[in-house]
């Protein structure tokens, strides 16, 4: 592999060495989620997400968790009818959460206990979140 050296252990191949220097950032930085400002939240449930591909692991950055309900119910029927289908499902979104994430804020409007983040997506285009502060953190807002 160019650029890089072969980093081997007597337990793994340079790709598994290089996988876990990649996941090893990602790992610290959901970790160290405080939630203290709405860009933090942002950036670790993208992180998160996009390194599981389970929407499942949203719920803990949800101001309103409860809203996840209707997404379990479908994954459950999901599963039970293609468990082989919902594994695909959580691939393809990791490829696609690449393009998704936020890579720039461009403006983040707290309004007291509520927060609006405009950003650029790493395809270029923007998204917008809404936030609240829930138990001292800043949470994602769940509209369906």
């Amino acid at each position: 592999m160019p650029g890089f050296p072969a980093a081997t252990n007597r337990k793994g191949s340079p790709v598994r060495t290089l996988k876990l220097l990649v996941l090893l950032p990602v790992v610290l930085m959901l970790a160290a989620w405080k939630g203290d400002t709405p860009e933090d939240t942002l950036l670790a449930l993208s992180a998160e997400l996009c390194a599981s591909g389970d929407m499942l692991v949203t719920r803990k950055y949800l101001a309103n968790p409860e809203a996840m309900g209707e997404v379990e119910v479908a994954i459950e029927v999901f599963t039970q009818a293609d468990p082989d289908g919902y594994e695909q499902l959580k691939s393809d979104l990791r490829a696609e959460c690449a393009a998704v994430r936020p890579v720039r804020f461009l403006e983040v409007d707290i309004r007291g206990q509520e927060a609006t983040v405009r950003y650029e997506q790493a395809n270029g285009e923007e998204g917008q979140d809404e936030l609240a502060r829930r138990d001292g953190k800043w949470k994602v807002v769940l509209v369906l």
